[in-house]
């Protein structure tokens, strides 16, 4: 078990997964920031200087003016303007690791052709088709 998990630890693909974690929490932070310090003002300017944080609904049958009066209050509330606020995160990262993902991967997709015998994609380094086998000829390259 010890010799499986150093091999584990020792393989390129942990310090990937790693970095990817590192990588994708920084990302998330700024994409945070960005809909909460670039997004969402100026929609409450349009809306009236209405914070979305403020969307809330009272479940203890009294009425707060603000989300902060329910919470000092100690008053059970569906803080449904603070789920909008993570949506929108969540939409807009996605799309961005969408746009990063495609990009990245179109960048270092290595050119390929189609092998003149079988017609499967391949490599154009290849010299002999890993699908059927067959030697390829050099004028295929």
């Amino acid at each position: 078990m010890k010799r499986g998990f150093g091999h584990f630890i020792a393989s390129g693909g942990v310090l990937d997964w790693a970095t990817g974690i590192v990588v994708g929490t920084a990302f998330s932070k700024v994409i945070e920031s960005f809909v909460n310090d670039v997004m969402v003002p100026p929609l409450g300017l349009i809306f009236h200087k209405v914070d979305f944080h403020d969307f809330f609904v009272s479940l203890s049958g009294r009425h707060f003016a603000t989300f902060s009066e329910a919470k000092a209050a100690g008053a059970p509330t569906l803080n449904y303007g603070s789920f909008v606020g993570y949506f929108l995160d969540f939409l807009i990262e996605s799309f961005m690791v969408y746009l990063a993902v495609t990009r990245l991967t179109h960048w270092h997709i290595e050119p390929a052709k189609e092998c003149p015998y079988c017609a499967e994609t391949i490599s154009v380094r290849a010299i002999r088709c890993p699908h059927c086998g067959s030697d390829l000829p050099s004028s295929s390259l």
